[in-house]
């Protein structure tokens, strides 16, 4: 292929894989839509390197060129979505997400942004789901691999035909091997990482030096080459991506992309249309197939945030389609097909491209420092204006008693104890903190992931991604043991081990016996799950604040009716109860007991809400109200009648 050629049948691949990415995030049931990303990839090995490779043999190689049409392609669309996601999220993002969203888009606007989304999306960050840039990783990918590709091609295009194509070959096997390998010990990592990724655009690459297909053997890799795209979306899971599984996007795009001989094969019937003929019929979406993987995320994201977080109804999600793609028209007409077209020096390019990114890095390390901008919004939202203010607790900067953290409780105590558990005891310190200073207990804290989770009985740990558990609970019971007289303080998801573990409320029973045995005889606390919404309130309390998008909102933030936290959390409480009823020296904290009463349980105390999701308490309450939390959990007597073996 020449650099001037054109192949209607990629812009209709193109096509395929935007749509598949659309469909995957607004709700089609294609579990593997997001594999059209993967598409792009091997796409865009085969184009740049096309390109390239006409540069190099012609003798007009120039890196200078090279970055000119990669902004030109690039870079204006993307700087004009970032600003404009700026200017939405000022509108609707709280201070805390909207200073994300600008941490996010200085990142997109040095091509960095996959740095970003993998140090922050973990379990306790934004959702990923709720971030209007996330889709900028793919771009960022590219971006890095096409710093060190040009000059690594030209120096492998000196070698002999045959020994380039076997190096290239190579280079693209040990990356798959990599990725695999990656993938098995970081899969976050090989996710968002451009080196684990770069053998998908490698193997487009290797295809410009594939000797071409025969009319009829080239309609047969297509049709070969969707199938495999299809079944990938159609079965394929993001927990197992990309690993081995990239292969299915991967070896189908290179299928459909393989070059082919335009001479009709022997036996051809006239009038034959091939199946890159029908592909060339998707071209037209192809074509905006960039823009509208810039917008179409963005204008989901916040459409979302409008509407209380809630997913849309499917005339909403059809509605967001189409405006998605008009707003991609727009952007192709008046916004890619100008820059590419331009005629300016290629340097002035560059630092016109330059320029555009500084810009937007000041705007967004601006909004950044201001931390999202406060001012703009009611000052009775602040408290609750994103996760990460509401996790915000400054715990004391003693170190604990067993050397694992900050101190909790009584500081100058001599009774120590071990605060052990998953995120349930995380937005739980700062209430320990209270019972520990008023029982007289110096507390330490441990993450233990789920603390009843036992791999002899439950190899796999009942999050995914935990793959540290077991290491964590040997460094707990260790911890344990070597303080025998230590007051242990256990909270976890008990809710967890009635869904997954299998047997439910029986096998959780036998879990939890698991750890009593584990633990021995000592003072034990375990601390059942709170009455939880089971829904992201979040929004709902935020839009009633705002006046805004709430027409459902009010009687869902005022309380949790008693017959659904009955229903929803029923089980796991009926086995700490009986827990606590076969071991009197168990004491077991339902903090149900002193939030709920025969109707409603609460979701506000002194006049704050209590909740910062769907299943935690907000650590950033006000002192009084953490008292009275405390108060209202009981936990001070229960851990002083632990101490006392009562």
């Amino acid at each position: 292929m020449t650099a001037k050629e054109y192949r209607p049948d990629i812009d209709g691949l193109r096509a395929i894989a935007v749509l598949a990415v659309l469909g995957y995030h607004y709700g089609l049931p294609m579990p593997g839509g997001f594999t059209g990303v993967d598409v792009f990839f091997v796409i865009s090995g085969y184009l740049i390197t096309a390109g390239l490779m006409a540069d190099i043999r012609s003798g007009r190689f120039s890196i200078l060129n090279f970055y000119d049409r990669r902004i030109r392609r690039i870079w204006p669309a993307l700087i004009v979505m970032l600003a404009c996601s700026m200017v939405a999220g000022y509108a609707l993002l709280m201070p805390g997400d909207y200073k994300d969203l600008s941490a996010s888009a200085a990142s997109a606007s040095l091509g960095a942004s996959n740095f970003y989304f993998l140090w922050n999306t973990g379990y306790f960050d934004q959702r990923a789901e709720l971030m209007p840039l996330l889709h900028t990783w793919s771009l960022a990918v590219e971006e890095q691999f096409y710093l060190f590709w040009p000059p690594t091609l030209f120096l492998i295009a000196r070698l002999r035909k045959k020994s380039s194509v076997l190096l290239l070959a190579v280079l693209t096997a040990i990356g798959f091997i990599a990725s695999i390998v990656w993938f098995h010990y970081d899969p976050k990592s090989a996710f968002f990482n451009a080196v684990p990724r770069a053998w998908e655009l490698t193997l487009g690459a290797l295809l410009v030096f594939a000797p071409p297909l025969s009319r009829t053997v080239g309609s047969v890799a297509t049709i070969a080459g969707l199938a495999v795209i299809f079944s990938g979306f159609a079965n394929l899971s993001a927990a197992s991506f990309p690993g081995a599984s990239a292969l299915y996007p991967c070896i189908g795009a290179t299928f459909v992309v393989w070059p082919r001989s335009e001479r009709a094969g022997r036996g051809a019937r006239p009038g034959y249309a091939h199946p890159a003929d029908w592909l060339g019929c998707l071209s037209p979406i192809g074509l905006i197939s960039y823009s509208l993987y810039l917008w179409h995320w963005p204008v989901f994201v916040f459409f979302r945030v409008w509407n209380n977080n809630l997913q849309p109804s499917a005339h909403e999600a059809a509605a967001l389609v189409v405006l998605s793609i008009l707003i991609s028209i727009l952007s192709y007409r008046f916004i890619e097909r100008p820059f590419r077209r331009g005629l300016w020096h290629p340097t002035f390019s560059v630092w016109a491209g330059l320029a555009g990114s500084a810009a937007v890095f000041v705007v967004a390390m601006a909004v950044h420092s201001s931390d999202g901008a406060p001012g703009r919004l009611p000052a009775q939202v602040q408290a609750v204006s994103s996760l990460r203010v509401m996790l915000d607790w400054p715990c004391p900067e003693q170190p604990g008693p067993f050397g694992t953290g900050c101190g909790l409780g009584d500081l100058k105590a001599t009774r120590l104890g071990l605060a052990l558990g998953d995120s349930e005891m995380e937005v739980l310190l700062p209430i320990l903190d209270v019972a520990g200073r008023n029982a007289g207990v110096k507390f330490g804290h441990k993450a233990w992931c789920l603390a009843f989770w036992n791999p002899d009985d439950y190899p796999r740990p009942l999050i995914p991604g935990y793959r540290t558990c077991p290491t964590r609970r040997e460094e707990s019971l260790e911890l344990i043991r070597s303080h025998p007289d230590a007051l242990i303080v256990i909270a976890a998801r008990w809710l967890i081990g009635v869904l997954d573990l299998g047997g439910g409320a029986e096998n959780l029973e036998h879990a939890v016996e698991r750890l009593l045995s584990d633990i021995g005889n000592r003072p034990l606390v375990l601390i059942a799950e709170a009455p939880f919404p089971l829904f992201d309130p979040i929004p709902c309390v935020l839009n009633a604040y705002m006046h805004r998008a709430a027409s459902d909102c009010p009687s869902r933030i005022l309380e949790i009716p008693r017959n659904s936290f009955d229903r929803d959390q029923g089980k796991g409480q009926e086995v700490l109860r009986r827990i606590a009823i076969k071991h009197p020296r168990v004491k077991v904290v339902f903090p149900a007991d002193g939030l709920c009463n025969a109707t409603a349980c609460r979701m506000w105390l002194n006049g704050e809400y209590l909740y910062r999701d769907a299943d935690h308490f907000r650590r950033n309450l006000a002192p009084d109200t953490r008292e009275q939390l405390e108060r209202a959990l009981n936990l001070t007597e229960i851990l002083r009648a632990a101490l006392r073996g009562e």
